[in-house]
């Protein structure tokens, strides 16, 4: 459940660090615009914030809802991510932009292995 918290404060500070990181150097702001305007990052911390709350009471409790909920969470910031962004598919470890959503993902998949509740 821990590692399931520490994935979505990446995800927050994957937010945060990747606005000043444009702001620094403009030069890359056309590649990733759509991840760094106002409402994505809103939106983001808000999402980050709910699964949060909801890995903390619920799922620590062992309940499944809050399981399948924080499942169908990352799914739904996973994909678009991994379909629209041609970064994340990239093997090439010189080309930077998708490595720490990437991390994040594996460690909310590793959190989502070992928290899932027993089956009644």
């Amino acid at each position: 459940m821990w590692l399931i918290v520490l994935a979505y404060g990446l995800l927050v500070l994957n937010a945060i660090s990747s606005m000043a990181t444009i702001r620094q150097n403009p030069e890359h702001a056309h590649e990733q615009v759509e991840y760094t305007s106002s409402w994505p990052m809103s939106l983001t911390v808000a999402i980050a914030l709910m699964g949060i709350r909801v890995c903390v009471i619920p799922l620590r409790r062992g309940e499944m809802w809050a399981w399948v909920g924080t499942l169908m969470t990352w799914v739904v910031i996973a994909v678009p991510r991994l379909v629209n962004d041609p970064r994340c598919l990239q093997m090439d470890v010189n080309r930077h932009g998708c490595h720490t959503f990437m991390a994040t993902l594996v460690i909310a998949a590793a959190g989502l292995a070992m928290s899932r509740p027993p089956q009644v």
